[in-house]
């Protein structure tokens, strides 16, 4: 039985058309031979919401091609969001980002992306060499072992993606001052959070040493729910109270957007903050459960 394309989503500088171009047309085989479906900017149809198109396609893509130049690095929008989103799909499992060298392009081994296997191959920008359609090839040859090795992978469906926080307030006086504190802190966070992402924050639980809210809107849902009395010890033999908040959502690009917005620390905690972000999966035939962690790329 063939089994279905992969679909692979390709992010690049708008002043990288041409080479772009150039490189889909060489892909193309690997579509007419069905192993691939590509998305890129060129499918936006007009009037489309283009942000929330480009975020629905990362977050489905099984292969992710950055296509990598000093215009990508400089774009505030591919190097900030595309890139971050991609490496948090990249760090759960749930997609493969490739890194393709369009140009030479000084200190991208320095990037979060200097940690992945680029092509062409020794990451050789395509227009340093002689004959480009050799170059073509070679992504080609390299982009089809990856194919193969994806199509031999055990495939799981994700339900959803984890981030779980533990901000802390040290203990100076009674216990129970700092776990108000730090009970009253993390609500503020919440607050804080459904602004800066513009989100509608609805309160749906609330007992004795537990809350829960929603953060909706039109397109994208997470859950938060915050537990507290929980009492730790840091390195130093310090005591601290902390509000434990764990954050759920279908879409690990919103998490990613609230991660790169630094507005976990700015403000809120004197005391140790713990990061993790995980995805909850299941086969597909939902025989199996379990929980993966996963790196973020960026830890306070």
């Amino acid at each position: 039985m063939q089994q279905p394309p992969l679909r692979v989503f390709c992010g690049y500088a708008h002043q990288d058309e041409a080479l772009f171009q150039s490189l889909h047309t060489v892909l193309s085989i690997l579509k007419k031979q069905e192993a691939i479906s590509i998305w890129h900017y060129g499918d936006l149809l007009p009037g489309a919401q283009w942000e929330w198109k480009i975020e629905q396609e990362l977050n489905t893509a099984d292969i992710i091609l950055l296509l990598i130049s000093p215009a990508f690095i400089a774009s505030d929008y591919c190097y900030s969001k595309e890139m971050q989103w991609a490496l948090t799909r990249h760090f759960t499992g749930e997609a493969r980002v490739i890194p393709i060298i369009l140009k030479p392009t000084p200190d991208w081994q320095t990037t979060p992306l200097g940690a992945l296997q680029a092509l062409p191959t020794h990451a050789k920008p395509i227009t340093t060499w002689r004959n480009r359609d050799e170059a073509h090839v070679d992504v080609v040859t390299g982009l089809r072992k990856t194919i193969q090795d994806i199509q031999h992978e055990d495939k799981y469906l994700v339900k959803e993606y984890v981030l779980g926080l533990r901000p802390s307030v040290y203990e100076s006086e009674e216990e129970n001052t700092a776990q108000d504190r730090a009970k009253h802190m993390a609500e503020q966070w919440i607050t804080t959070v459904a602004d800066q992402v513009g989100r509608t924050l609805q309160n749906t639980v609330q007992q004795d040493d537990r809350k829960e809210w929603i953060l909706t809107d039109h397109q994208q849902t997470c859950s938060i729910t915050m537990q507290w009395n929980y009492r730790g010890l840091d390195m130093q033999g310090h005591y601290f109270r902390s509000a434990d908040l764990t954050i759920t959502s279908q879409h690990p690009a919103l998490l990613s957007y609230m991660l790169e917005k630094d507005i976990f620390l700015t403000g809120f905690f004197n005391g140790p903050l713990l990061t993790s972000m995980s995805s909850r999966w299941r086969t597909r035939s939902q025989s199996k459960q379990g929980i993966d962690s996963a790196t973020i790329p960026r830890r306070y």
